[in-house]
């Protein structure tokens, strides 16, 4: 039972993450820059060819997707790109607000709680969207290549967390560095 939720767990994370590299490139309208997911996203992302006007997710690229499924997935993902754009820019405006509201003369407490809630509320929205359709893209999806998408998500898990680990590293190293003080020289 725990082994399930574990790997339903893993695999609805896995679908969000697919989902909200294509919702924010959608976000940014046509003719947004591409880069090579492979470089920043670790293994099972590739870059969308946005010539073809290919919505599916990052990962699914690697799943040996029907024809239909594809159609349905490509369906989802522009029945939900509007709203998440419209979400998206709304925590943009927001959170702008909010960044520049210390800095001017009409600042508020109320005005800032105001603020920090529209952002958080904004935000919590576009979590909800994006968990609601990577469930919806779950299903869409053959017991055979959610097993897929489940080792998928391992290794990009994995790939994470050993970026995160040397990235660690890094900074101990430099931390001693910067701790040195300017007049032991």
């Amino acid at each position: 039972m725990t082994t399930n939720r574990s790997l339903i767990t893993r695999l609805l994370l896995a679908s969000a993450v697919a989902l909200a590299i294509p919702l924010a490139a959608q976000a940014r309208g046509p003719g947004g820059d591409c880069c090579d997911h492979a470089m920043h996203g670790g293994p099972g992302m590739q870059c969308m060819d946005r010539s073809e006007g290919d919505q599916l997710p990052p990962m699914l690229h690697r799943l040996d997707l029907s024809d239909a499924q594809r159609d349905q997935v490509r369906e989802l993902m522009r029945s939900q790109s509007e709203t998440m754009r419209a979400r998206a820019e709304a925590h943009r405006k927001t959170h702008d607000e909010l960044r520049q509201l210390p800095m001017s003369e009409d600042y508020s407490e109320a005005k800032l709680k105001a603020l920090a809630e529209a952002s958080g509320k904004a935000a919590a929205e576009m979590a909800e969207l994006r968990a609601r359709t990577a469930r919806q893209l779950h299903q869409l999806l053959t017991p055979e290549q959610r097993q897929q998408l489940g080792k998928m998500s391992e290794q990009r898990t994995e790939w994470r967390e050993e970026r995160m680990e040397r990235r660690k590293e890094r900074m101990e190293r430099r931390a001693p560095a910067a701790a040195a003080p300017e007049g032991g020289r």
